[in-house]
């Protein structure tokens, strides 16, 4: 079980505490808003009156470009409301990161990806082997594949599988540290859940580059490209499946992940298909650690 006793609190921490609350308040305040100027007016003074807040610069300089890039890739982000305020939401959620992982490399395409020796494939790596608790699907790409991932994708449906509804990843290299994170929460998942038989928590996607997250946002997905997964220390882990399928396993894993999160070990995004998290980078080294233990 995790030991809560060995973490501490950064300083910062306090900042994402009163920015994440009174975020909260903001969302649930343009929840009744049916207008989309009044909303894109309402974030406006939100931002602008966050004085003192660590995140506020962040905020001020790069949220309304990548809001106004996602708005126009995808229209329906404009059009539909409910989706304008669910993007604002996750955009706004998201400047925890940015302010966490402002100075870090960004793994701009799939040449970044080959280069950097650090990351661990979890198909193929050797160092994976009978160590990755979790489960993934495989997104294969080029012409040749078209068929299988169609029917791999098609079994899942048939199967009712947690992944019947993501279409897989397209990268399985990873960070140590993120893999071993990913271990840990699925490990504290079957603890409370007390099964003979384990389950292996639906994660359907880690590690992606900006030119795939722009080739995302294009489908219409809200993925911007100053997303942490261009870090590799993020991860989206199935929710509507288990919320439809499994509630009772949908409230321990919420619970897990709360708790992660109200420990500053994680951020947590409720992006309505998926739970999106991120590594907080004070605790890179310690789960990096982890990984070699394994």
């Amino acid at each position: 079980m995790f030991n809560k006793k060995r973490i501490r609190v950064a300083d910062t921490d306090l900042g994402f505490r009163q920015y994440r609350s009174q975020l909260d308040e903001f969302i649930r305040k343009i929840d009744r808003e049916i207008d989309f100027d009044t909303i894109i007016e309402a974030t406006h003074q939100f931002i602008h009156q966050q004085p003192g807040n660590y995140a506020n610069e962040l905020v001020d300089k790069y949220y309304f470009r990548e809001l106004n890039n996602l708005l126009s890739i995808f229209p329906n982000n404009y059009s539909d409301i409910q989706r304008l305020k669910t993007l604002i939401k996750i955009l706004l959620e998201q400047q925890v990161e940015r302010y966490w992982y402002v100075n870090h490399p960004v793994y701009e395409n799939d040449a970044d990806i080959n280069n950097d020796k650090e990351l661990i494939d979890l198909v193929y790596s050797k160092k994976t082997k009978n160590r990755i608790l979790f489960e993934f699907t495989i997104l294969r790409e080029g012409s040749s594949y078209r068929l299988f991932n169609y029917i791999h994708r098609k079994i899942r449906c048939l199967l009712n599988h947690p992944a019947k509804r993501t279409a897989g990843m397209r990268i399985t290299k990873c960070k140590p540290a993120t893999i071993a994170l990913l271990n840990e929460i699925n490990q504290n998942i079957n603890e409370r859940i007390g099964r003979a038989k384990t389950i292996k928590l639906q994660v359907n996607s880690i590690l992606r580059t900006v030119v795939h997250q722009k080739y995302l946002s294009s489908l219409g997905y809200w993925a911007p490209t100053t997303t942490s997964h261009t870090k590799g220390y993020a991860a989206d882990i199935e929710r509507e499946w288990y919320f439809q399928e499994e509630p009772q396993i949908f409230q321990l894993i919420e619970e897990v992940l709360h708790e992660y999160y109200e420990q500053n070990i994680i951020n947590l995004i409720d992006e309505e298909q998926v739970w999106h998290i991120c590594l907080n980078p004070e605790y890179i080294k310690h789960y990096g650690q982890l990984f070699e233990y394994i």
